[in-house]
């Protein structure tokens, strides 16, 4: 009996690992120890539906994951056009096909998701994010590229790596009670609940007690947490309440809950500059500044943007973006994902509308 509820609650505590994101989403994790590492949820997650990704957090209370983006839509002289600049993957741009007057420009949000006039829908990876960008079309009445651009500096692609750095900061401190009060529960209910049941050992009224003072203990840090980072998302926070009253899956995964859309709103280019190392930032600043400068509308000033962040960190742009090194036979190659062939084709196959480009003898 025991042992079927053990094996009940790890598939649930699996399910409540899993993160539903468009594949444009940028998820930066770590296990509980060591450095982050970071991958879109394209390149990190499994396909479940068209245009979503299933992505898993780290296993154990004490990881973290971190979700970021930027819009999918930009501003253009001729209106709203797509944008897959930070899709630090060889992807297509995402479903916004024609470009759309601002006079036109109608957004609703559903959840995570936003309905553009004439039915095309993006899909955001938190909802935080989602409501800024249905918030644009008031930011920019006035239908000036320079509205929007500063739109969205001020409350999207904020790039305070300051600002950035404190914020995680304090959230680590702020959560340390709570995950290693997760972590307590994990070893009670993965450890000594079927260990008790597999030795025969006898129960105690010590085990309720320990497991009701988790819950406790979890759910008032919890809430503080909540309180504090998402002031505004009350009704979460009952809803969390609720739910892991019930659930001790919930209660264990409640730390990555939290953290997930702690850094919505922040360029991904500016937290890959506070979370990750010297290598790991080039890599992820290479792909940015590749996904910017090729297949892309992208404005000048998302570009003025991203080389700021990079000479901030002692890197040249131009370098970044220069072609890849020859390899033996290879023709041509593609500027933005770097893949390389030897038979010459007018356009790369996985990068679209990004013409293929020869290298010089």
């Amino acid at each position: 009996m025991i042992e079927s509820l053990v094996a009940v609650l790890v598939i649930l505590y699996l399910v409540e690992l899993c993160f539903a994101l468009p594949p444009h989403a940028i998820v930066f994790s770590r296990p509980g120890w060591g450095r982050f590492s970071v991958a879109t949820a394209a390149e990190r997650g499994l396909e479940i539906r068209g245009r979503t990704r299933l992505v898993l957090a780290p296993p154990l209370p004490l990881g973290c994951i971190l979700v970021t983006e930027v819009p999918p839509l930009h501003a253009a002289p001729d209106g709203l056009v797509p944008s897959a600049a930070f899709a630090w993957l060889p992807l297509p741009p995402p479903a916004t096909a024609a470009a759309v007057p601002y006079s036109q420009v109608s957004l609703r949000r559903v959840g995570t998701t936003l309905l553009l006039a004439g039915g095309t829908r993006t899909r955001w990876a938190s909802e935080p994010a989602a409501t800024l960008a249905a918030d644009a079309p008031n930011a920019v009445a006035g239908g000036t590229e320079r509205a929007w651009q500063r739109w969205l500096q001020e409350n999207v692609a904020r790039s305070d790596e300051g600002a950035i750095r404190t914020r995680v900061g304090d959230f680590r401190r702020a959560t340390l009670p709570l995950r290693v009060l997760c972590t307590l529960l994990f070893a009670f209910l993965f450890g000594v609940i079927p260990v008790t049941a597999l030795l025969h050992l006898p129960w105690s009224a010590w085990h309720l007690v320990a497991y009701v003072a988790l819950l406790g203990g979890i759910q008032v840090f919890a809430w503080r947490v909540g309180s504090r980072f998402y002031p505004a998302d009350r009704a979460k926070r009952w809803t969390r309440v609720f739910t892991m009253l019930v659930s001790p899956a919930e209660l264990m995964c409640v730390p990555h809950a939290l953290s997930r859309d702690l850094l919505a709103g922040h360029d991904p280019l500016a937290v890959a500059g506070v979370l990750l190392d010297g290598p790991r930032f080039a890599d992820a600043a290479a792909r940015a500044l590749r996904g910017a400068h090729f297949g892309t509308r992208l404005p000048v000033a998302d570009r003025e943007r991203l080389e700021g962040i990079v000479r901030r960190h002692g890197l040249a742009a131009a370098e970044l973006v220069a072609a890849p090194t020859q390899e033996a036979g290879s023709r041509v190659y593609c500027p933005r994902c770097h893949e390389q062939l030897t038979l010459v084709t007018a356009e790369c196959r996985n990068c679209a509308g990004v013409p293929m480009v020869e290298f010089r003898a």
